[in-house]
């Protein structure tokens, strides 16, 4: 593995099978088959050989619809010794590059076979190019781990190459030294003249790449320092709400006691006691209200501390009561104690379908302009449905409106009568496969679209919910970028049934241990790779009918998924009457989320364990909420 390139060099390859008729192209040192696949361009014949059974066996696989490929597994200088019997004098470029480098890499009897291999090539043609990757560890003696006796010296690998050909020449190019027929001496040094690394401005440029490192990590670290003192700010304005309430509190009972004052003193005058005692009794119901609001503020309290024994549903009639009565004697003192409540506590937004009054749905333009990877993965999405045709096509719509060139979308009906048939006959000609059949639920209409799905990244969308514009290149870029990412997911976007925005759900960093208490992960912003789907089975589990996508996420997790949160909103949900959400969570899902928190944990916890499982979590949404409503976070 070059210090340069980490592979071959694709130009090397060509300029040398242009100045001679190289014919066979022979490797050491597989590893992923990077060079190999890069030589496969200029040859049609390679062979290649690795030492690591696991290397060897992925190569192997890789290069199977690769006739001219041949794939060798044992030590180099055995193979080497027997393919150059066969190979005899024709026209070979040799790329020994079997050098132990740690990391993946396979390590025989010694770190650095070299001058074996040399030995085992025996003699060299004429026309006959030996590359040799690594020069600098020949050069000078290599680095720790690596062992220096275990590597030749320069002089010794000198030694025997002019043994195998004492006419050819040497050079180093970037980090390979290349030993090659003095005909194409001139044309040769010209390469590397013209494309060869300039070592002092690549160190340059590294020192200026370290400074913006430095620079950036310096930025990053006042911006934490930033949400740090906007968290410590909303814990403030939080302890100085409570104290004003107990102010407004305090001057209440201090008024009670003024008119009980008076009224003593005007008792003996009839007409004026009169008066006075309608007030005093007006003024001892507004103390005793005022005394019931502050034994619900106890109660809030002693809830929030996981007080046990205490009446959970009577606090918050408690409250609409007080602040009915309120709203007719005290005017604008109960709109000041609604704001309050509603503004100065913030709330988590989580878990909350409705957030605000209707609004249209805004979309950065930056999301219809993102860019694709070079070589974007197939996208294999199935839609479930059953009589949703309100919504069906709107759903369609935002999928195939992605423009994404090479998606596999799949509509399974469950045999509606609504005219959900007539819409997917109109988009047939776009759809891989769709049908209109009874099943026996939403798990298996995805499982039965599933078994027509070939992408290596797959979804399903229910047919009431939508894709945000640019979500699929979003997430090919963002897995093309993390190779080792098993599933993602991003912020959700709440709507209703006419398409308008009612709200935000805006999600911290994934929190895998999260999962074993609730699951926020918006259904229909989720992708995975089909190597996880495969891991885990292959299907969604069919007895669930409600919190399948939260089963789905405990299995990825437990088979070992890598499971990101992308800060983007990939998706939106449909809050709408009718609902499978909104009408079975009670019932069915209730049901359903304890049977999985029974199976993860080994047993049903209490609710005030959940909530305080949730906390951290539900603290962190509250930050990036607040900072992405106020647009110092963009997303």
């Amino acid at each position: 593995m070059g210090a340069v390139h980490f592979s071959i060099d694709r130009r090397l390859l060509a300029r040398l099978t242009e100045l001679l008729p190289l014919e066979v192209f022979v490797e050491t040192g597989t590893y992923e088959g990077d060079s190999v696949q890069a030589a496969t361009e200029f040859f049609a014949e390679l062979h290649t050989i690795e030492l690591s059974d696991e290397l060897f066996a992925g190569a192997a696989e890789r290069f199977k619809d690769s006739p001219q490929v041949h794939v060798h597994h044992g030590s180099s200088p055995d193979v080497l010794g027997e393919l150059s019997g066969r190979l005899g004098q024709r026209s070979v470029l040799y790329w020994l590059d079997a050098h132990w480098c740690g990391e993946d890499s396979a390590k025989g009897e010694l770190e650095c076979p070299l001058l074996f291999e040399l030995e085992a090539i025996g003699s060299l043609g004429e026309r006959s190019v030996v590359m040799i990757d690594d020069a600098r560890l020949f050069l000078a003696p290599p680095p720790a781990p690596s062992s220096p006796d275990q590597w030749p010296s320069f002089s010794d690998l000198l030694s025997r190459l002019s043994a195998i050909q004492p006419e050819h020449e040497l050079t180093v190019i970037d980090d390979v030294l290349v030993f090659f027929p003095p005909e194409i001496s001139e044309p040769l040094r010209l390469f590397a003249r013209e494309n060869a690394i300039d070592w002092l401005a690549e160190l340059t440029r590294v020192d200026e790449f370290d400074r913006a490192l430095k620079g950036i990590s310096a930025r990053l670290d006042r911006q934490g320092e930033m949400v740090g003192g906007l968290e410590a700010k909303i814990d403030e304005l939080q302890n100085e709400s409570q104290a004003q309430v107990r102010q407004v509190l305090e001057r209440q009972h201090a008024l009670v006691a003024r008119l009980e004052a008076v009224y003593d003193r005007l008792a003996p005058l009839d007409t004026q006691a009169d008066l006075l005692r309608r007030a005093l009794e007006h003024s001892r119901a507004t103390r005793a209200q005022v005394d019931d609001l502050r034994r619900d503020m106890e109660q809030v309290k002693a809830q929030r501390l996981g007080a046990p024994g205490l009446h959970r549903t009577r606090l918050p009639g408690a409250l609409r009561r007080w602040r009915s009565r309120a709203a007719g004697r005290y005017g604008r003192s109960r709109n000041w104690i609604g704001v309050w409540l509603q503004r100065v506590r913030p709330r988590p937004k989580l878990g909350s379908l409705e957030h605000h009054e209707p609004v249209p749905l805004n979309v950065p333009r930056r999301y219809s302009q993102a860019s694709l990877p070079a070589d974007p993965p197939t996208i294999s999405i199935v839609t479930p449905s059953y009589n949703y045709g309100a919504f069906l096509e709107r759903t369609i719509r935002s999928v195939l409106d992605q423009g994404y060139p090479a998606l596999e979308y799949i509509v399974r009906d469950g045999g509606s009568e609504d005219g959900t048939r007539e819409i997917l006959e109109r988009y047939e000609p776009r759809l891989v496969h769709w049908a209109s059949e009874p099943d026996s639920g939403q798990a298996n209409a995805i499982n039965q679209g599933m078994a027509y799905a070939t992408g290596e990244v797959m979804a399903y969308l229910n047919s009431d919910d939508l894709l945000l514009p640019g979500s699929l290149s979003c997430v090919a870029s963002y897995l093309a970028r993390h190779p080792k990412v098993d599933a993602v997911y991003g912020h959700r976007v709440l709507i209703d049934e006419h398409d308008m925005e009612i709200g935000r759900w805006v999600l911290p960093r994934h929190d895998d241990a999260l999962l074993d208490w609730v699951d926020f992960v918006p259904q229909e912003t989720l992708f995975w790779r089909r190597r996880i789907w495969d891991a885990v089975g292959g299907e969604m589990d069919e007895e669930f009918r409600f919190a399948l996508d939260w089963d789905l996420l405990l299995r990825f997790r437990d088979a070992g998924a890598k499971i990101v949160r992308v800060p983007q909103f990939l998706g939106a949900f449909r809050v709408h009457p009718a609902q499978k959400t909104s009408a079975q969570v009670e019932e069915l899902g209730e049901a359903e989320m304890a049977r999985l928190r029974s199976r993860v944990l080994g047993r049903e916890p209490e609710r005030s364990e959940i909530l305080h499982a949730m906390r951290g979590y539900l603290k962190r949404h509250i930050v990036l909420h607040k900072l992405y409503r106020a647009r110092i976070l963009r997303y």
